[in-house]
Order: C-alpha cells, then structure tokens, then sequence
C-alpha cells in the first residue's frame, strides 16, 4: 500500500504511467470491431479491388461501391476464423479503447500464427518481473503473450509470487502494479470471484481508470444489479476523460461508448473465457488408446 503522504506524486506516476498504458481513450465497441475486421483483411480486399478494376474499368464512383461490397464479402466469408484467432485481450483492447492501445493489442495477436514467438513467454515475464523497477508498460504486453500461449495459470502463479516479494519489500508502487496485473489475468480466466478481492481495486486515493472498469466488468460477470455495473462503469468514463494521454490529436481522440454496447463486449468476452475453459478440460482429458 502507498502512503497517503505521497499521494500526489503517485497519483501522476500512475495517471501519465502504466495506469494510463492499458486504458489511454474509450473507444465503441463497434468501431473497435470494425476496424479490427479491415486491418486483418484489408492487404486481400485492396488486392482484389485493383483486379476488379482492371477488368472492368468502372467509374470510380462505382468501383468504390463495388470495393466495399467485396471487403464486407471477404469479412464476412473469413468471420468464423477471425474470432477463434482473435483472443480474449482483443475484447479487453475493445472496452479501453485508444487507438494507440488497440494496435498494440492487434500487433500483439500476429503470435497466434507464428508459435516460436511465445516460446519464451513465460521466461520474458519471469525476467520483467524480477527487475528492481519493473517496466510495466512491457509487462501489459507479455500479459498478452501469456494469455495466447495458454498460459494464464503460470502467469497468476509467477505473478503472485512477485506480488508476496514486493509486499514483504514494502515497494508500494509495485505491489499496486503487480496486483492490477493479476487482476487482469485472472479476469481472462474467468477466476472473476478471487479478481474481485485483490486490494488494488478498493485504493480509492489513486486515480486509476483500471480499477471502475475492472470492477464493472467483475460485476457484470457476478450478475449484480444493473444500475451498480451502470454507476460502475461511468465512474471509469469520468476517470478516463480526465487521463489525457499527452501526445498527438489522433491519440487524444475520444470515441463514445454507451452501455449497451459496453455489455455486448463484455458478453462477447464471456463466451471467449467459456471457450477457453471447454479447450483446457478437452485438452487435459486423457486420450482413450485403441
């Protein structure tokens, strides 16, 4: 815990720092999906454009019809395979929004077809971890690569473990990383329940973004009232629209979100957690021997 004397001084680290790494500005549920559909797909739509085009030489006021039609064909045909590749982070990367915080998460998802990528994962999170000063901005991201190696158990193990030596360090600002890190993992297991308990979500004094949005989505999955996960979540928006990400216009760029729409991500990220839970138990059932 942070000693309330260094309040101020925390509260900037955490506001211009790792706090502000995962959430940066909200963006729709629904721009967040769609432009997550056009980058995966966009390289094939665009090559099949220009062969249309050189076909059949229409105006390009037709052309430009006919290359949204066939982009929203190839989504479409593809739209099964894009979300077993696209993980459970990408619904996470969906709610926070930010364009900047978004691409990352995309970057990052390149590792589902290219395995050697997380061989040492689990290694590189071990290594982060153990720094004096852990870089947490990098910490986010191997958060990702764990989750996609499937390796989300070793990743709360490794995590508690640093969070019981930082606490017995009596490092206060890492200890309120560390936990907030495990907050999220255990939220992509679905371990809503023990998430729900980490005392990083009850600190009140530090303005963090991360602790209303991961209590909001801690109701929602324990099926509170509506109008607590409803308050739950406005408070993160207020909090948010005050972390302005100090950069360019673009990154600034704030994209509304609505409840509604807030709640069909989080469904959508319901049915990823349950899917991945039906894989674990297929995958350590014994195979019968002929």
């Amino acid at each position: 815990m942070v000693d309330r004397p260094s309040k101020n001084k925390f509260t900037m680290k955490t506001k211009y720092g790792a706090a502000v790494a995962p959430v940066f500005l909200l963006a729709g549920a629904y721009v967040a999906w769609n432009y997550i559909n056009h980058r995966l797909w966009r390289k094939k739509d665009d090559n099949n454009g220009r062969d249309i085009r050189n076909k059949n030489r229409k105006s390009p006021v037709e052309q430009r019809k006919d290359d949204k039609s066939i982009s929203k064909e190839a989504s479409l045909a593809r739209r099964g395979k894009d979300q077993k590749t696209l993980s459970r982070s990408v619904s996470m990367g969906a709610i926070r929004g930010g364009k900047v915080a978004l691409q990352r998460l995309l970057d990052l998802h390149s590792y589902h077809l290219d395995t050697s990528s997380l061989v040492n994962a689990e290694i590189e999170f071990e290594s982060l971890l153990s720094k004096e000063k852990p870089d947490f901005g990098l910490l986010q991201r191997d958060i990702v690569k764990m989750e996609m190696s499937g390796k989300e158990a070793k990743g709360v193990e490794i995590l508690k473990k640093a969070l019981e030596k930082a606490k017995e360090e009596e490092r206060g600002h890492e200890t309120y990383e560390i936990e907030m890190l495990l907050v999220e993992m255990l939220i992509y297991m679905g371990n809503i329940e023990e998430a729900s308990k980490c005392k990083c979500l009850e600190d009140d004094f530090i303005t963090d973004a991360r602790r209303p949005l991961y209590q909001t989505i801690v109701y929602y999955f324990r099926g509170d009232p509506e109008k607590q996960v409803e308050e739950t979540f406005n408070r993160f928006k207020e909090i948010q629209m005050g972390l302005q990400w100090p950069g360019s216009s673009e990154e600034c760029e704030t994209h509304e979100i609505t409840f509604d729409e807030f709640k069909k991500v989080m469904e959508s990220l319901k049915l990823e957690i349950e899917d991945s839970k039906k894989r674990q138990i297929v995958n350590s059932t014994p195979r019968e021997t002929k």
